[in-house]
């Protein structure tokens, strides 16, 4: 949205985000730095590549998955790597319990 902090690496492809309202933040890889404080802020990339490298381990399983369906493993993925240290059973019990069926 609109006025959210996005922190990413120092590449050309992010320049644009502050035009169109994003605070930007960034490290700069190519100048060894990884993560660095602003305004009482960590600002690193760690957690959303440490997200990519286990989504692609976990997907490239699978061999293959249809575009039409990528929105869903990356949602289920986001969900299993959320509570990755949990007990994903008892867990998943847990939701489809609170779940109402129609």
């Amino acid at each position: 949205m609109p006025g959210a902090t996005v922190f990413t690496d120092a590449s050309a492809l992010y320049k644009g985000l502050s035009i169109i309202g994003f605070k930007h933040l960034f490290v700069n890889h190519s100048r060894m730095e990884f993560a660095k404080d602003v305004g009482g802020l960590r600002v690193t990339t760690n957690r959303i590549e440490g997200f990519w490298g286990w989504t692609r381990t976990r997907l490239g399983k699978f061999k293959g998955i249809k575009w039409e369906n990528i929105e869903q493993h990356i949602a289920e993925s986001v969900w299993r790597f959320n509570h990755r240290q949990d007990d994903i059973y008892k867990l998943l019990l847990k939701e489809l319990r609170a779940a109402t069926l129609t």
